[in-house]
Parts: C-alpha cells; structure tokens; sequence
C-alpha cells in the first residue's frame, strides 16, 4: 500500500490561524485529502456555542489552561494534560476560564477550511 502524505515535520507556524466565532481560533496543523486524520491547535476563549460535529471523533487534549466541557449533558471541567474524546454526532459546548488551549485529533479528517 502507497503512503498518501510523504513523511515530514509540520511546524506550529506554518498553518495560518483562523476565527471560527469570537470564542474560537482554529490553527490547521495538517488537513489533507486522503490523509486518515486531520490535527488542529484550538484557543478557546470564553464561552464557545453548541456545536454537534457531524463529520467525525474528536479527541481534545488539554494543552493549557483551564476550562469547562458539557458532553452530552455531561458537565466537565478540565485543565492542562486532560483527554476529551468526543464521538461523532454527538452535542457539546466548551469553555475556556479564560482561555484553553487544545489540540484537536479528528477521524476521519475534519472537512473544515478545505473543503
């Protein structure tokens, strides 16, 4: 079976931020077509909206700060160094106290700014 994405390093300032509301900046670290998985670094800041991802699983890591997940109802508050796994369809809404930092795993890709 042939490799779809030749082997490399992907540096945090090579993907180019974006707003996807006042409380979400989203940073593309790769999102590639026919690539397995897609891997984004997330601020949130404040209060994000309700969202229900229709596309895929996403797995957040905490990677700084504090903040607050409700997962299905569930109500979570989270810090540096937690995992939250989120399948896909599933409703949530995330906070950040102020802000939290994330890095978000998607499978299959999230189709996102690309497409």
């Amino acid at each position: 079976m042939q490799n779809v994405v030749a082997p490399r390093v992907v540096r945090e300032q090579e993907g180019t931020p974006f707003s996807v509301s006042d409380a979400l900046q989203v940073q593309d670290l790769i999102n590639e077509h026919g690539f397995p998985f897609s891997v984004a670094r997330v601020t949130v800041t404040g209060q994000n909206e309700p969202t229900i991802n229709p596309y895929c699983d996403t797995t957040y890591y905490v990677l700084e700060g504090r903040g607050h997940f409700t997962i299905a109802g569930q109500e979570y508050d989270v810090e540096a160094g937690n995992l939250i796994i989120i399948p896909k369809e599933t409703p949530y809404q995330d906070r950040g106290e102020p802000t939290l930092g994330l890095l978000a795993i998607s499978s299959p890709r999230f189709p996102g700014n690309l497409d």
